[in-house]
């Protein structure tokens, strides 16, 4: 299936995935704002309303400009994939809109991936979207003992007791 939507701001193709099944990826290039935002989750919806669809890829490599519609846009997405037990990946998001993912704390639930094979990846090995590949290990930054831990969010230092917050950069800070 290859379903293409033009406005004069925003292209949107949809393509299988033949790597992992129920995957569909979706490329958009162009804006993603108030002004296309009707367009755009039509297309999503049009996607999401096709049989067995799980897991959607989006590659945001060419995407100029996101406004807090289209974030609007992809938090609706991330839960109708959730609620079938499917994944929302975020494919070459720009630094300044995962800066910006990272202000508002939309981090701890959106998996972002730099490149196709990676998000290929980690669909195939069927992980959650805050969980590490590996066992990873992290010192508290108030008693300096190390935890271990195997997925980002919030954590208590069973030595000092402090709550931590983890993002899935290992990025440490008190919460």
């Amino acid at each position: 299936m290859l379903t293409k939507i033009e406005t004069t701001d925003t292209d949107i193709k949809v393509e299988d995935v033949p790597e992992v099944a129920d995957t569909k990826i979706v490329t958009i290039t162009g804006y993603l704002d108030t002004y296309n935002s009707i367009y755009v989750q039509r297309c999503f919806d049009e996607v999401l309303n096709t049989p067995n669809v799980k897991n959607l890829i989006v590659n945001c490599a060419a995407l100029t400009y996101l406004s807090s519609t289209g974030l609007g846009i992809f938090t609706t997405i991330y839960k109708k994939l959730l609620d079938r037990k499917g994944k929302l990946i975020l494919l070459s998001i720009s630094k300044k809109v995962y800066e910006l993912f990272l202000l508002l704390g939309f981090s701890q639930f959106f998996v972002t991936k730099s490149t196709y094979a990676e998000a290929i990846e980690f669909l195939k090995k069927g992980l959650e979207p805050n969980d590490f590949e590996e066992t990873q290990h992290i010192e508290c930054p108030n008693c300096k003992s190390k935890l271990r831990i195997t997925k980002a969010g919030r954590f208590r230092c069973e030595h000092c007791k402090i709550n931590l917050a983890v993002d899935k950069n290992l990025r440490i800070r008190l919460a």
